[in-house]
């Protein structure tokens, strides 16, 4: 097996294995209409493109030695996995402050 293809398996379990905590949301109330307005909400078109952005920037990019190849198969090996996720679990990834809270939180 190519290094890349192992890498490639290696984060696609990864990610398909990932999962929100249930961290709560943060919210404000609308004191004019009573509605909620959520806040660190990415728009809802863009979540799975943010959350794996998010991925590549915090965590991928603290691979020894690891190039656009490797961020580029993350990218698309995280939005395939995106695709089956909640909203929920997106949002946590997305909004991640460091890999850290990724794998701690989200269960990345």
């Amino acid at each position: 097996m190519k290094p890349l293809t192992a890498c490639s398996s290696l984060l696609l379990t990864c990610l398909v294995l990932a999962g929100c905590g249930g961290q709560p949301q943060d919210v404000e109330n609308d004191a004019l209409s009573g509605s909620v307005i959520r806040v660190n909400e990415p728009a809802a078109g863009n979540t799975c493109a943010a959350a794996c952005e998010n991925y590549v920037n915090k965590c991928l990019t603290l691979v020894p030695g690891a190039g656009e190849t490797l961020f580029q198969q993350g990218r698309d090996s995280c939005m395939e996995a995106c695709a089956q996720w909640t909203s929920e679990k997106t949002g946590c990834i997305a909004t991640a402050a460091s890999c850290e809270p990724m794998t701690e939180v989200c269960g990345l």
